[in-house]
């Protein structure tokens, strides 16, 4: 692996030809910082005080939500996260670290494919600001299932505000929905999506009343396959 250095503009530029690079792409760094970032709690994760089975997740909140907003956003996650078999998610809302901005896009070696690709004992979620129209344009977040450090999975809320001031859905279930789905592709171990649901590529009006009413989970053959990585036993590396 080695790092990569370059203007902001051409990170913006370059990022998404990055993530389809070889396996020599490495490491790079997001363009998305923001150093103004607003601390909800915990400074510093406790993974010992929380159960063995909670999915531990990072939040890193660069985009200064609301805690009122965040706690409602992080409260729908979960729920749409349990109907993927996630019965327990612990958030840990931390102030601005190197792991919320550094993006990891080497593919895991082919002796862990099909396996969980994360050796840690959580996933980092980016809530960013400031991005630009025409990268990935329509896209309310992405997602990196393979990464071993830095972001997994990364939500646009300036994207999300946009949405939401249609009146079609509010903020915190829309926030809460994207959260949901981009930590799903991480779970998931793809970027794939699905025609329905909420791994959908693209939701329509529809999709976002029903997101309102609280039906947009996943699909009872992701929750098997999701309950399948997470119980799945990495195998060590050939020697």
């Amino acid at each position: 692996m080695r790092w990569k250095t370059a203007s902001l503009l051409g990170l913006f530029l370059n990022l998404a030809r990055c993530l389809a690079q070889s396996p020599e792409a490495g490491i790079i760094r997001s363009p998305f910082q923001n150093r103004e970032v607003e601390q909800v709690f915990a400074t510093k994760p406790v993974l010992s005080a929380v159960p063995a089975e909670c999915l531990n997740i990072h939040l890193y909140n660069l985009a200064a939500v609301s805690s009122r907003t965040l706690e409602h956003a992080t409260q729908d996650a979960a729920r749409v996260l349990s109907t993927a078999g996630v019965e327990t998610v612990c958030w840990h809302v931390l102030a601005d670290a190197r792991e919320a901005h550094t993006l990891h896009t080497s593919p895991p070696p082919t002796w862990r494919k099909n396996r969980q690709a994360d050796s840690r004992d959580y996933l980092v979620a980016v809530i960013a600001s400031g991005v630009p129209a025409d990268y990935l344009p329509g896209a309310l977040g992405y997602a990196l299932p393979d990464a071993e450090i830095g972001v997994s999975a990364m939500i646009f809320c300036d994207r999300i505000e946009r949405f939401q001031e249609s009146g079609e859905i509010d903020l915190p279930t829309l926030l809460g929905h994207a959260m949901a789905h981009e930590i799903g592709h991480v779970l998931l171990g793809t970027t794939e999506h699905s025609p329905a649901g909420i791994m959908k590529a693209r939701w329509s009006q529809a999709d976002f009343q029903v997101a309102g009413l609280r039906f947009l989970n996943f699909t009872a053959l992701q929750r098997a396959e999701v309950l399948r990585r997470r119980t799945a036993i990495v195998p060590h590396p050939p020697s």
